[in-house]
């Protein structure tokens, strides 16, 4: 789908490879975040560095973690479509408490906890090491906090495969990477802790003149504890997410089955095998065949010759764009690149919505069934 399928509505930001608009898909007048960036001139790392990053959004669906919607190259630049999150990030929440001098409410604290691990979940699911989970990389919209920019992150053969590259942002970084020595995904429960320390001090459990005071601090192990303004359970999961020995520190799946989390369980987000399949498992009762799979890991995206001509910027051939032959051979490029790129995915994700929509109004109306198809009334694009 090209650019000019969408209504640039204003600009939102600008990094080191690009940037990012919030626009309008014309064809359904929803809004979405438009990221462009310029690969013509990228080095063949950093476009594989890019490449993975859809390959990995395009293979989670979960709330909790930033939505694909498409990717398409155009005049040098990869655009990806991704999920518009209106609310900012972590980084402008702890922003605007610490310009105020206020402490975020520990009630807010868990809700981030509940819904960040419950997308850290899902990652590490599909063996995926993120590597960069920070408060700027948490973004929020309509109060759903999502983890976002794959752009580092590692797909691993199975979920004890262990890492050695060092990589991520500084504060957030755990000891074994420091140390230069392999690590698992217990790496992002750190960062994550990091995360969670923040949001309570309104500042990072190591800090430093330079680099190799921080990296000292962090080995050293000794940090401010946290402020017994917040509960007992909030302090203890925190500390064990900062263990300076990952043997020591807990899993994702560790944490989730905490008491701590488990007695929180009313705020904690349902997972897709108990909203968007039991939803599909509710319709197919009631006469909708829709049949929706769970997301599965996509295959890698390999860069070919086509695909680093198109990257170029040189999507067509022969001298004169104008030509016949040039067009033609341009349509032909683009038609290749479809192929090669993931698969456009605003209808799956609308019935995966709708599927979960349907299981929560289920189960806010137990009494009986016979509601159901009333329910269903409003979904009859999935028959």
């Amino acid at each position: 789908m090209p650019k000019a399928d969408f209504k640039i509505e204003r600009f939102l930001g600008k990094g080191s490879y690009g940037s990012v608009s919030l626009v309008t898909r014309l064809s359904d007048n929803k809004q979405y975040a438009l990221k462009e960036i310029n690969v013509s001139h990228m080095a063949q790392r950093d476009r594989s560095d890019q490449l993975n990053e859809i390959r990995i959004l395009a293979s989670i669906y979960h709330p909790n973690v930033l939505g694909y919607y498409e990717c398409f190259i155009e005049n040098g630049k990869l655009c990806i479509v991704t999920d518009f999150c209106g609310q900012g990030d972590l980084e402008k929440l702890i922003n605007q408490h610490t310009k105020s001098k206020t402490k975020i409410p520990e009630a807010l604290i868990w809700n981030i906890i509940m819904q960040t691990l419950n997308g850290l979940q899902a990652i590490h699911k599909q063996f995926i090491l993120h590597r960069d989970i920070k408060s700027q990389n948490i973004l929020i919209q309509n109060d759903t906090y999502k983890i976002a920019d794959f752009g580092v992150s590692k797909v691993q053969h199975k979920a004890n495969d262990l890492a050695r590259t060092a990589i991520g942002t500084p504060f957030y970084l755990s000891p074994e990477m420091w140390k230069q020595e392999q690590y698992s995904q217990k790496t992002d429960v750190y960062s994550l802790g990091c995360l969670f320390y923040e949001l309570c001090m309104l500042k990072h459990p190591y800090t430093g003149r330079d680099v190799k005071e921080l990296q000292r601090n962090v080995l050293r192990g000794i940090y401010q504890p946290v402020h017994t303004f917040y509960s007992q359970d909030l302090r203890d999961l925190i500390t064990s997410m900062l263990s300076a020995s990952s043997l020591r520190r807990p899993n994702v799946n560790q944490i989730i089955h905490s008491a701590a989390i488990q007695s929180r369980k009313e705020i904690y987000p349902a997972l897709f095998e108990e909203t968007i399949l039991a939803g599909q498992n509710t319709a197919m009762e009631f006469g909708m065949t829709s049949i929706l799979e769970a997301p599965k890991m996509i295959q890698t995206i390999k860069i070919n010759p086509m695909l680093n001509r198109i990257m170029n910027g040189q999507i067509g051939g022969g001298a004169n764009p104008k030509s016949k032959a040039y067009q033609q051979i341009e349509s032909e490029n683009a038609a290749k690149v479809v192929g090669v790129l993931p698969e456009l995915q605003y209808d799956k994700r609308q019935k995966w919505d709708q599927m979960a929509q349907i299981q929560i109004q289920k189960q806010q109306r137990p009494a009986s069934n016979q509601r159901i198809p009333q329910l269903l009334g409003n979904y009859s694009d999935l028959r």
